[in-house]
């Protein structure tokens, strides 16, 4: 971007250096936006609004950057897919969005906080439900990983395309120790 550009400008560079810009919905309410994640097909996830209000928001390939189904006030989106499965937040609540829907990632039985982390191609969603580190499916439904008996809290971070988790235990007598859950 140069010094000529507007506020609220949202551009992709592709591989060369190129740079295009995505168009934004005619409305003057966008004067923010920023993207937070692109897939290998050029798909961009982030938000727009304005600097104190702002949706999730998705610009395909050639597409414009609008915001995504269900989003609202502050709602948020950090990573996108190869199949264009976005992952964020609304409301306080961790969801994803595929094909147009927008699905709640639910809690751990006994548990209310949710936090997302990473999604992989296949859908798959890491992160933690209150203390339990834990994956979703693409029904929102969780499955706590198995963590060892002194474990305080766990959180999974990444996921792999083969559906290996890469996160963490915080133990009571061994402190925070890396883990992957195959």
């Amino acid at each position: 971007m140069n010094s000529t550009s507007t506020p609220g400008t949202v551009v992709r560079w592709d591989r060369s250096g190129n740079i295009t810009k995505l168009k934004s919905p005619d409305d003057p309410y966008y004067t923010y936006a920023e993207l937070r994640d692109v897939n290998d097909r050029g798909t961009a996830v982030g938000a727009n609004g304005t600097g104190e209000d702002w949706v999730a928001a998705l610009a395909p390939p050639g597409g414009t950057f609008a915001p995504l189904p269900g989003a609202r006030h502050k709602s948020t989106v950090t990573d996108v897919n190869a199949t264009d499965v976005a992952l964020g937040g609304v409301n306080g609540a961790a969801v994803r969005w595929e094909g147009g829907e927008m699905v709640r990632l639910q809690p751990v039985t006994g548990t209310v906080d949710v936090q997302a982390s990473a999604l992989n191609d296949a859908g798959t969603v890491v992160g933690s439900s209150s203390v339990n580190a834990v994956t979703w499916d693409a029904t929102g439904q969780p499955t706590k990983l198995s963590v060892p008996s002194d474990t305080r809290s766990a959180r999974g971070l990444a996921i792999n395309r083969s559906g290996q988790v890469l996160g963490y235990v915080d133990t009571w007598g061994r402190g925070r120790l890396p883990v992957v859950w195959r």
